[in-house]
C-alpha cells in the first residue's frame, strides 16, 4: 500500500513540476515586444526646467523649454526660432547646449542651471544673460 501511495504521489510531484514549467512555443508575439524608445531621447524632455524663463529683473521672456525638450528662443512678442529636442546636448548635470539656425544664421546657446528656478543662458560664447523661471 505504501508502494502505491509513493508512487502516485511522485508522479503527481511529477505533473506539478511539469506544469510550473511550462514555457509557451508560440513565435507569434501578441503584444508590443519591443518598450524601449527608438532614437535618441532629449535630455531636458519632462525635466525639471521645462517652462518659461525670463531675463532675471525683467518681463522678458527668453526662452520656452517645452514638455517633449524642445527649445524655443522668444522675441517681445512671438518664437524666433526653435530647436528640436534631440538637437539639445546635455554637456554636464544642469549644463545644456543647442544651436538655432534659421536662413542660413546660426546662434549656439549654452544653458547652464543653478536649480529648477535659475540659470544663465551663454549667447554665441560672448553674450551672459541670468535667467529665472516664473
Amino acid at each position: 500500500m505504501s508502494k502505491k501511495l509513493l508512487t502516485i504521489f511522485s508522479l503527481l510531484l511529477i505533473f506539478f513540476v511539469m506544469s510550473c514549467d511550462n514555457k509557451s512555443t508560440d513565435t507569434t508575439p501578441t503584444g508590443p515586444t519591443n518598450t524601449t524608445p527608438t532614437g535618441p531621447i532629449p535630455p531636458l524632455k519632462d525635466s525639471q526646467y521645462v517652462g518659461k524663463w525670463y531675463e532675471k529683473d525683467s518681463n522678458d521672456r527668453v526662452i520656452e523649454i517645452k514638455q517633449d525638450g524642445s527649445i524655443d528662443l522668444l522675441g517681445k512678442t512671438e518664437v524666433l526660432v526653435s530647436a528640436s529636442g534631440t538637437d539639445v546636448i546635455k554637456e554636464g548635470d544642469a549644463v545644456f547646449k543647442t544651436t538655432f539656425s534659421k536662413e542660413g544664421q546660426k546662434a549656439e546657446i549654452v544653458l547652464t542651471f543653478t536649480d529648477s528656478k535659475t540659470g544663465s543662458m551663454l549667447l554665441d560664447k560672448n553674450n551672459t544673460i541670468t535667467i529665472v523661471k516664473k
